[in-house]
């Protein structure tokens, strides 16, 4: 009998010790590795900022004109770069605005002795006094195609003495201005893709056309070039036309 107790008070003396070591680490090692957890994402790398697209479209710049000064919310220029005028005429009279060569409007103050505004045939671009009563609101594009010190300015008779002048500054290089296309190099050759629409590719006219096609094609031509001169103001050149691009097909037009 005193060996058994001695065996029994033993084992107790032993669960006893596995249970305070179980109490202080929690667990019990096994011959078993540990199980691996599989991560269950990658974290997300955090996104970069976006650079900025380049805004389609010209350089807006506001202008403001009141009595008798000009404000403008740019005076330095780059040559065949298009930027859109804003003109705002805030104050109580009517103005004009012109942009003319460095010093145009000293040698005008001269001339203004009769009352009138008068033109030098130097302007790159002329808004008339009409187009700028009080509290309207006038947009211009323009590109310079020169660089060069120019000046913003009304020649409104007392205006321009009373200092409505602005100095701006065009740098860059001179940007030529292509030439005008002429209407006798667009031509219409019958023989080629005679089975795709009517259609036209740089000043060549092909395809399955009619004669009012043809005549729409040229005009088109013509149009597109002519609008890209008169998108300038008379200011400069917003770059050679694309003649390799396809001018649009008429509408309705089908193969045979």
């Amino acid at each position: 009998m005193t060996s058994i107790l001695h065996r029994l008070l033993g084992l107790a003396s032993i669960s006893a010790a596995l249970a305070a070591l179980v109490a202080c680490t929690g667990s019990i090692a096994t011959d078993q590795p540990p199980t691996e957890v599989a991560p269950t994402g990658v974290p997300a790398r955090p996104a970069s900022p976006t650079e900025g697209s380049v805004a389609a479209g010209p350089i807006e710049v506001r202008i403001k004109m009141t009595e008798f000064a000009i404000e403008s919310s740019l005076t330095t220029f780059r040559t065949g770069v298009p930027y859109r005028l804003v003109l705002d005429s805030a104050g109580a009279l009517a103005h004009d605005f012109r942009i003319t060569p460095r010093g145009e409007a000293q040698s005008m103050v001269g001339m203004q002795s009769d009352g009138h505004a008068h033109e030098h045939g130097n302007e790159l671009l002329i808004v008339p006094e009409p187009d700028l009563p009080p509290g309207a609101t006038v947009t211009k594009d323009i590109t310079f195609n020169q660089p060069g010190d120019f000046e913003f300015a009304c020649h409104v008779a007392g205006h321009l003495e009373a200092g409505m002048v602005l100095p701006i500054a065009v740098a860059g290089e001179t940007v030529v201005m292509p030439t005008p296309i002429d209407p006798a190099s667009i031509r219409f050759d019958a023989g080629a893709m005679a089975d795709m629409p009517c259609h036209a590719m740089g000043l060549t006219i092909m395809g399955d056309c009619r004669p009012e096609d043809v005549e729409r094609l040229k005009a088109e031509i013509l149009a597109k070039d002519a609008a890209m001169r008169d998108r300038l103001g008379g200011g400069g050149t917003a770059g050679e036309l694309d003649r390799e691009a396809e001018a649009t097909p008429p509408a309705g037009t089908v193969p045979n």
